[in-house]
């Protein structure tokens, strides 16, 4: 999913439209669909629900506490795993989805979120909310360990 995508590209959230503040709201429902097949869960929904719940932080965007709270709403799991190669493959292999807070570097020029579902020998295999392009190739670790804020790890 992208989060400037026509559906709610330009649905307001909080103060911004989606297609430039949405990616939390957006790898949420990436988790939320590929772990439940639960379509109701889109990115304009999340996004109405982060804002009602207080996830939703005014100048800042997506609260941390989204990624830990809201899965917990539909019965996932979900918890911030130790920033390692080790820990999120260790999750990955266990069937869960990683959300990644990440700052300034090569995902990102601020802070943003992405989804890693999954990894071979090559890299990491990552759903930029923000580009088709990122998310058509593989990520070594190394190319990006040092821009993570943040890993959690989205279960059932």
């Amino acid at each position: 999913l992208l989060q400037f995508d026509p559906r709610w590209g330009n649905y307001i959230y909080g103060d911004a439209p989606m297609g430039f503040a949405g990616c939390g709201p957006t790898c949420m429902s990436m988790a939320i669909l590929y772990l439940t097949d639960e379509t109701i869960y889109t990115p304009d929904k999340i996004a109405d629900d982060s804002v009602s719940a207080g996830y939703y932080v005014e100048g800042v965007g997506t609260a941390w506490s989204l990624m830990t709270e809201y899965p917990t709403r539909l019965g996932l799991s979900s918890y911030a795993i130790s920033i390692s190669d080790e820990s999120m493959k260790q999750k990955l292999d266990e069937g869960c989805v990683l959300i990644l807070s990440v700052r300034s570097g090569v995902f990102t020029s601020g802070g943003h979120f992405i989804l890693i579902y999954g990894y071979d020998e090559n890299g990491y295999f990552v759903n930029d909310p923000k580009c088709v392009a990122r998310s058509r190739q593989t990520w070594d670790y190394d190319l990006f360990d040092d821009q993570i804020k943040q890993v959690w790890a989205i279960g059932k």
